[in-house]
Order: C-alpha cells, then structure tokens, then sequence
C-alpha cells in the first residue's frame, strides 16, 4: 500500500463521521480502496486514481474531470453521469435496475 493511500484513507475515515469536511485528494492514489458508502461529495477527486475502487454507495462530487473508476472513465456533472460510452441523467442511473446495468457493459456490477 503507497503513502498516499494511507493519507488518502486516514482523511476518508475522518470525513466519513462529517460529510461537510471538505476533502483534498487531488492526484491520490486510491487503486482498490474500500470507498463504500462514503461521503465523497465535497472532496477535491481531480486526478485521482479510483481504478478497482470499491465505490458502491459511494456519493460522488459533480466534476468537469474525468475519474479513473473500476468502470472506465467517468464524468459527473450535477445532473449527468457518463460512464464510458453510457451518459444519463443522475435521476436515470438512480433507476436502472441491475440487468439493465449489467446489459451496458461487460463486468459492468462485477
């Protein structure tokens, strides 16, 4: 596990308790981090690594920059997501049921 990582997860652990703390993560390195159901909507993600990150329940900020996520590349805005070649509004992901996502992408809910 690299340093920035152990940062990374130190100041996550202590946002997890404050959603309103607002997080510096620019360029972190959180390759296979356990994200799950935390609060990420004011943390700073630009560049940072989140490839094979568990983000499942993970609230995400709204970004102009593309996030490296286990699903490709993501770009979030306030009212779209675009995952890979997949862009719907926000309300639209929050609906899809699992075969639908899983009809999108191959491993695409793996």
């Amino acid at each position: 596990m690299n340093l920035s990582l152990i940062i990374a997860i130190r100041q996550i652990s202590k946002c997890r308790e404050s959603a309103a703390e607002y997080l510096d993560l620019r360029r972190a390195n959180l390759e296979g981090a356990n994200l799950r159901h935390t609060d990420l909507w004011r943390a700073n993600l630009r560049n940072a690594n989140l490839w094979r990150a568990d983000l499942r329940g993970t609230i995400l900020p709204p970004t102009h920059n593309k996030l490296r996520t286990p699903w490709g590349w993501a770009i979030i805005t306030h009212d779209h997501i675009q995952i890979g070649c997949q862009s719907h509004a926000v309300d639209e992901w929050a609906c899809f049921a699992d075969d639908e996502i899983k009809g999108m992408a191959r491993g695409a809910l793996e």
